[in-house]
């Protein structure tokens, strides 16, 4: 406030104090107040047309109302004027990012770092749309570039352990996690992701007492509740399992995995109806997780609803079409209502995405043995249907008619 009462004063001397105007925007920017901002910059933009930090401001503000293409407008008109100035690429490269546009924002974020390597924020950028693009091994150097400015921040050490985990690093990854908790001891997020490191290794019971310890520093955040009760599924422990999806439910009552996982559960148990109604839940939820059309399909598959299982599998392939298990499931399934052809057809495409799988093999051979059966069938009723009408036509010729 006492900031603002100065710029005023500026202003009021001055009106063409275009400094001023801009400083006023930077208060309002860091306020949060964008709108108001914008009004500020526009202000010292009509004053000053050629200043590039004040391009550079208001890019950003437009940046944080989602305006991407008025905003890479002014980031553009400030390069034009500054072109060397490495804050503004790499803004640049924040604003492609947040559009989805990873391979432009590396781009920038590469000028950026070519005018300044010593910036750990550039570096961070760079690594979080390396690991976007699937590039997670750079995205790791990246990461350490940055922690040799600073090797105490948290949030990196965080995305750190993110990349080692998924690189299947659990030990460096563990480590990491310590790191954060020596900093701050009380992070519950780093207990969550030891857990998480731990679940991944099969080290359900550890994975839990990791869990534990973060619901005992916050209990409010459901996904803490949605990964014990992952860990206690896998242990069999399944009323626990349950306890802590309710536990889910009652804090969001929209996560669909929750419905899912004591879907899960019912299924495991062949309480199939009751499965079925928590998966026409989460589909509810979400249409999208061709992993609960997979799930939906093989329950109704149990209770003998062929057809509709068929309809489910389609809709997973639909999603997903390299998914070899719907495939296969596809093929179980017309088997059973004795399409042996297609069901042939289906397993075929099952063994194009997995090669010589001994289960999906065995189940084409059962299908093809019934299908000769099947023919062979037809071609005997044929048969039989033949020599009858030639007796029917002889009695009647014998008997003059």
């Amino acid at each position: 406030e006492e900031a603002i009462k100065c710029y005023d004063k500026a202003i009021e001397i001055n009106e063409k104090c275009y400094i001023a105007w801009n400083n006023k925007g930077v208060i309002s920017h860091n306020l949060k107040k964008y709108e108001e901002a914008l009004e500020f910059y526009n202000t010292a933009l009509e004053i000053e047309k050629a200043d590039p930090v004040i391009w550079q401001n208001k890019g950003d503000a437009l940046r944080h109302i989602e305006k991407y293409g008025e905003a890479e407008e002014c980031y553009s008109k400030a390069l034009s004027i500054h072109p060397l100035y490495h804050v503004t690429w790499n803004n640049r490269g924040v604003n492609s990012y947040n559009q989805g546009k990873y391979d432009e924002a590396i781009e920038y974020y590469n000028k950026a770092l070519e005018l300044n390597k010593n910036d750990p924020v550039v570096w961070q950028n760079k690594g979080d749309a390396l690991k976007n693009r699937g590039n997670h091994t750079e995205a790791l150097l990246c990461y350490d570039k940055a922690l040799e400015f600073n090797s105490k921040n948290h949030i990196l050490l965080s995305k750190k352990s993110d990349i080692l985990k998924y690189l299947e690093k659990y030990e460096a990854a563990m480590e990491c996690c310590d790191e954060i908790l020596k900093i701050m001891p009380d992070d519950y997020l780093a207990w969550n992701y030891k857990g998480i490191i731990c679940h991944n290794q099969g080290k359900y019971e550890e994975a839990i007492n990791y869990y534990d310890r973060a619901l005992s520093l916050n209990q409010n955040d459901y996904t803490l509740w949605q990964n014990k009760g992952d860990a206690l599924r896998h242990e069999w422990r399944y009323e626990e399992a349950l306890e802590c999806y309710d536990r889910v439910l009652s804090i969001n009552p929209d996560y669909y995995l929750a419905w899912h996982n004591k879907g899960v559960i019912f299924h495991k148990q062949e309480n199939y109806r009751d499965a079925l109604k928590y998966y026409n839940r989460a589909l509810e939820l979400n249409e999208k997780d061709y992993i609960i059309w997979q799930n939906k399909g093989d329950v109704l598959s149990k209770l003998g609803k062929y057809d509709e299982a068929l309809l489910c599998y389609d809709k997973v392939l639909e999603l997903d079409k390299n998914y070899y298990l719907a495939w296969n499931d596809r093929g179980v399934t017309l088997h059973n209502l004795e399409k042996y052809e297609e069901a042939i057809e289906s397993y075929n495409k099952a063994l194009e995405i997995k090669e010589n799988d001994q289960a999906i093999l065995k189940n084409r051979e059962d299908s093809f043995k019934q299908q000769k059966i099947y023919k062979h069938g037809e071609k005997t009723a044929d048969t039989i249907a033949g020599v009858i009408s030639t007796m029917i036509r002889m009695l009647l010729r014998g008997f003059g008619l």
